[in-house]
Order: structure tokens, then sequence, then C-alpha cells
């Protein structure tokens, strides 16, 4: 393909350079106008050919030369000065022209070269607008997967982000987990969340931009998770009009970060994103609650008491520790609801549940069995001071007044009839072999079923 070009710009040289030829013969022997017109008109195809002055004055020569051995000697002075006014008509003519094809040649470079600079930036833009939403989908497989908890996600967040950001460091604050977690050179770090220097966050509810050189217009500048940071992006998440967490994409460079409107319209689609997370994790959080906790009392209830039970057992054999579990049940219960209502006796249960609640240590589980029946897991404790514990409920329940729990109402009130309401527990420790929930709980079953027989309040 190359050789045809390069055999037809010959090609089309010759043909030129014979038609150069034939003007000036031409001119020569009958001096024209017409034929300085011809020449004139010629020059601008030898520019585009890219035919120079030297060639001209080359083929010029040639021609010159074969016109003058065919003249008589008398005619040189006539003929060369003919010839040299032809190549002056030429040059001027390709003076001019070689200027304004150039002229426009250069034009049409600037132009290109304006047009390719555009492309440029438009495959820039469309390269950084296909790694956004790469970013984005991302991101949003990583919130999708619910084996993950909240700073995990961010952590993966943070990680995804710092392929648009390369030269800044990326960091989350969680104050609902209490902890600020930040991408520092590709290396993820979590520290504590200070509360006293994060306190304004909490009503600071914009995305801006803070030079640590100048002052900012704000009523509240956030920290810096970075000593070296001189420009950061503040993005709070806001739910409900609350700030839930917050991102810093932070520079120690010395080029600002630019808030751009696309950077923005990014940053509201990622904030959308998080703010979708927390809701739905939220949601989830609050099913699993309700799914665990006892409507009424608001203990614990029997599908969470497996699974905590089974989880201590483990731990506890696994390290060699006491644990028991004890089960209360309260008598005369019916009585109450037969003589008092169930009103009363869904008042007696939430009280009652209140008090063992208030008695027992933060690590000891407390959860309904059900009706008035109630199981308590008790780690790192013997059999000899779950007894105590027991005696001490017994004790607490025994002297609870039901009269207490039916004063606000006239109609109860004046229709009252005493109810004594004792407990009597059962307890069962932990084997020292293999244990699970259901035998240590039919252990536990099986010592109430004796205390019951016994007497009951014991």
């Amino acid at each position: 393909m190359t050789n045809d070009i390069e055999e037809g710009v010959t090609q089309m040289s010759s043909e030129l350079c014979k038609t150069y030829g034939k003007i000036l013969t031409k001119y020569l022997l009958n001096p024209s106008e017409n034929s300085l017109y011809q020449a004139s008109r010629l020059s601008s195809d030898l520019v585009r050919a890219g035919i120079g002055p030297d060639e001209i004055v080359e083929i010029h020569l040639s021609q010159v030369e074969n016109s003058l051995q065919a003249a008589s000697p008398l005619k040189y002075p006539g003929l060369l000065l003919q010839s040299f006014h032809f190549l002056l008509e030429v040059m001027i003519a390709y003076g001019i022209i070689h200027r304004e094809y150039f002229e426009k040649k250069g034009q049409e470079i600037a132009e290109m070269t304006q047009h390719l600079e555009r492309i440029r930036r438009e495959n820039e833009e469309l390269d950084r607008r296909s790694q956004e939403l790469k970013v984005i989908a991302q991101i949003s497989q990583t919130l999708l997967k619910e084996y993950l908890d909240v700073p995990e996600a961010m952590a993966r967040v943070a990680q995804a982000l710092q392929s648009l950001f390369a030269n800044c460091q990326i960091g989350f604050v969680l104050p609902e987990f209490k902890r600020i977690i930040k991408l520092v050179n590709n290396k993820l770090e979590t520290t504590s969340y200070n509360h006293r220097l994060f306190k304004p966050l909490l009503k600071y509810k914009k995305i801006s931009i803070f030079n640590k050189y100048e002052k900012s217009h704000q009523s509240y500048k956030p920290p810096a998770l970075l000593s070296d940071c001189l420009y950061s992006i503040w993005i709070p998440i806001v739910d409900n009009n609350k700030v839930i967490w917050a991102i810093s994409i932070e520079s120690s460079e010395s080029s600002e970060i630019q808030l751009t409107d696309d950077l923005l319209s990014f940053l509201d689609v990622l904030h959308d994103l998080l703010v979708t997370y927390y809701q739905r994790t939220s949601l989830i959080k609050r099913l699993s609650e309700q799914a665990e906790v006892d409507e009424l009392t608001g203990l614990f209830n029997y599908r969470y008491l497996l699974s905590a039970l089974d989880q201590a057992i483990k731990q506890a054999l696994r390290y060699s520790r006491p644990l028991c579990v004890m089960i209360l049940d309260l008598d005369n219960f019916k009585l109450l609801n037969d003589r008092l209502g169930h009103l009363v006796g869904d008042l007696g249960l939430k009280s009652i549940a209140k008090l063992m609640r208030n008695r027992l240590r933060s690590s000891d589980i407390l959860c309904r069995y059900g009706g008035d029946e109630f199981v308590i897991v008790l780690p790192e404790t013997t059999l000899s001071q779950a007894c105590i514990i027991a005696d001490n409920l017994r004790t607490l329940i025994e002297s609870f007044k039901i009269e207490s729990i039916v004063l606000n109402s006239v109609e109860l009130a004046n229709n009252f009839e005493s109810v004594n309401l004792t407990a009597s527990i059962g307890i069962a420790a932990i084997a020292k072999d293999n244990d699970n929930a259901f035998e240590i709980l039919k252990r536990a079953d099986q010592a109430l079923y004796l205390a019951k027989n016994a007497g009951r309040n014991q």
C-alpha cells in the first residue's frame, strides 16, 4: 500500500514537471500573460505535490538549457531574461500559495490537535465513568453480602474507593460501633472513636472540602484522620436528618482535591447506597431482635436461649470453666390469673422479669422459657454459687407484693384478693464430658420437678 502511494506521488511529480516544461517553452517562444497565468496556477499543484523551490529551479534550468540549444546564440540574452521573468513570477506565486497552503494546513493541524485533545479528554472521562461504575458495582456486591458485619463491609468499601482516589487515604467514622476504619497506604487500620472530638460531626450534614491552610467558613471543621493531611473531602452519611456514619477522603499531596460536579454525582450515589445498606441492616437487626425477644417481658425467648446456651456450653467446655443453668417456675401463678385476670398476670410477669434482670449479673442470660417459667444461664458459676443466686431470687420473688401493680386500677383494687407468689427452682451444672443445651435443660427441669414435689418455694 505504501509503495503504491509513493509511486503515485512520483508519477504526479513527473507529470507536473513535464507540464512546467511545456508552459515555459511556450512562454519562451511567445511570451504572454496567459502563459504566466498558467504557470501561477501550476504553482498551487507544485506546492500540494511537495515539490520545493530547489526542484523547481532545477527543472527550470534544465528546460532553459534545452531551449538555448535549439536557439541562435544571438537570442540567448533575451531568452535568459524571459526565463528569469517567468521563474520570478512562478516563485512569487509559489511563495504566496505556499504560505496560504501551510497556514491552512497549520490551522487544520491545530483544529485536529484540539479535536484529538477533546477525544482524549472524552476518553479519560469515559474511563473515569467506567471505573466509577465498576466501583459502584463492587460496593453494591459487598453491601449485599449478609455474612459481613458493618465494620467489615465498610473496610471493603474503603478498599474499593482506593482505586478512584489513588493518592488519597480513605477513612470511615462509625460512631455506632465506636471505631474508625482507615485505609493508609493500602493497609487497613482500626482506631477507637473519640466521641468528644467527633461530636460536632453529628450536626454537620453537608459534603465539603477542607484546606488545612485556610480557615473554613463552616462553624465546624472535621478533624483529619491523618497527621499529614492537607486537603480532605468530608462526606456525612445522613438518614432521617441524622448523621449515622461519615467518610473522609484525605490527601497529603500539594494539589488540591477538586469537588467537581461529576465527583459530587458519584458521591451522591455512594451516599444513597450506604443509606440503603444502613436501613436494610437496621431492619434485619430489629427483626432479628424481635425474633429473639419475648414481646411481653422484653427478655430473650426460647429461640435465643438454645443458641446462646449452646455457645456458652461450648466455651465452658473448651476452657474448662464452670457453668450452671436454672429453671424458675412461679408457684400459684394460675391462681393469680384466675382471681385477678390475665391483665394483672401479664403485669406480674413483667414486674418479676424486671426484678430478676436487675438482680442478676450482666453476663447472665435471662430468658422466658414459656408461660410462667424462666431460664437463667450462669457462666463462670459453680453449683454452690448457683444455689446462693437461686435462693436470693426465691426470696426476692417471695417478698414481691402483687398489690404494687394494681394500685393504679380502682376496679382491681376494690376487688383485690391477695395472692402470694413464690418460685420453685431447678439447677443443673455442666457435665465434665460432652454436654449440650437439651441435656442440661433436661436435668434442670428434673431438678425443678423435685422442688415442686417437695413443697414448692425452694
